[in-house]
């Protein structure tokens, strides 16, 4: 959370800087990844008691107000980017403003949410999925799931049906392009791409990244398309979405109790990758506490993935930009982000971390309820 607070106070605006990276530093601030960041500052405000953390989080909603299109949508990207507006990023920032909402009870975040949220299911295609002009490198992607769950919260608190129908919209063309052992295909950023010679050149030397970063499927992609089915499917009542989203939680939780969680991995749920998407990892301990009730094999992934988080996160160094800070990649030079440090990567560890001490609290409630003395 520390380090949450260094890249909030980077620039004078109030949003979260985008990531650190060694070799250009801080970006700009990130509009999606504020968006979803602010419900982690209210729960932690709420674990620790420090009202400084609300107000923060409040900054962090006043600043999105600003840069909302008036047409309800957000544009992707970092702040000074190549902007357009971006179904994915429009969706997380669903959750900052429904939060918000809750904390403060003041309308205005509200009539902010309900506004993107209007335009999400007008830019909605009839079979359920959004058009590539709208999203990451102009493709339909399955991981849009996590924009139906905020969808669904959206319509339970404005009592607006259309928010809710287009969520289940969006759940069925997840589910088509589902397999049986719940991989979720078009998950990756550019599942249609072909990366010539010098297509390839191009990516490694202006994105500083390998062609196959975005052509195949990480785990943090990977994991907002199980996560998103799971949580929908908890809000629609929807059997089919949970046990799809429950069997690529149970795939890839055997690979984490056996130590051998990849960053990437293709149809099958096979490893694509030696090094590790810790975003993904920190996903995917959420996804499998959620699964608690299922088996004390998801906890146990949990356990294994939280265990990696903790061994990973820079907590020797003193400077602000790297003390509490959780990499792309273990090791720093893998695949997904490598030498980078993103913001989202320390948001959901946080909140693993947090849920992770809400379970331990849970349980031992539990226990001591269920002990008496003789």
């Amino acid at each position: 959370m520390a380090w949450l607070c260094v890249a909030q106070d980077r620039d004078a605006d109030a949003g979260v800087a985008g990531s650190y990276t060694l070799l250009k530093g801080w970006t700009k601030s990130y509009p999606e990844t504020t968006g979803y960041i602010i419900p982690t500052f209210l729960a932690y405000a709420r674990y620790s008691e420090r009202e400084e953390f609300v107000e923060r989080g409040i900054r962090m909603a006043d600043w999105l107000l600003s840069v909302q299109s008036p047409d309800g949508s957000f544009g992707g990207g970092v702040v000074g980017g190549k902007a357009w507006a971006s179904v994915f990023d429009t969706g997380q920032i669903l959750f900052g403003l429904l939060e918000t909402h809750r904390a403060t009870a003041s309308s205005v975040y509200l009539d902010a949410a309900i506004s993107a949220g209007k335009w999400l299911v007008a830019a909605q295609d009839g079979d359920g999925s959004w058009p590539g002009r709208y999203d990451f490198m102009g493709r339909r992607h399955a991981y849009n799931a996590r924009v139906a769950w905020p969808l669904l919260l959206l319509g339970d608190v404005s009592g607006e049906g259309l928010f809710t129908a287009a969520a289940a919209r969006h759940v069925s063309w997840v589910l088509e392009h589902t397999h049986p052992d719940g991989f979720v295909d078009r998950s990756a950023f550019d599942p249609d791409g072909t990366y010539g010679f010098r297509r390839s050149i191009t990516t490694i030397l202006r994105d500083r990244n390998v062609p196959s970063f975005y052509t195949t499927a990480s785990l943090h992609t990977l994991a907002y398309a199980l996560e998103g089915l799971l949580e929908s499917a908890r809000l629609l009542g929807h059997r089919e979405a949970f046990d799809s989203a429950q069997k690529g939680a149970a795939a890839l939780a055997q690979h984490a109790r056996t130590g051998l969680l990849a960053g990437f991995y293709g149809p099958g749920w096979t490893p694509l990758s030696r090094s590790l998407c810790l975003t993904g990892a920190a996903q995917m301990a959420l996804v499998w506490m959620r699964l608690q009730e299922e088996g004390d094999q998801f906890v146990e992934a949990a356990d294994r993935a939280i265990g990696v988080l903790l061994d990973s996160q820079r907590l020797r160094d003193r400077p602000d930009w790297l003390f509490g800070a959780v990499a792309g990649s273990k090791p720093l030079y893998g695949r997904y982000l490598p030498f980078r440090y993103p913001n989202w990567a320390v948001k959901f560890t946080a909140d693993a971390y947090l849920a992770r001490l809400e379970l331990a609290s849970v349980r031992r409630r539990q226990h001591l309820s269920r002990w008496s003395p003789t």
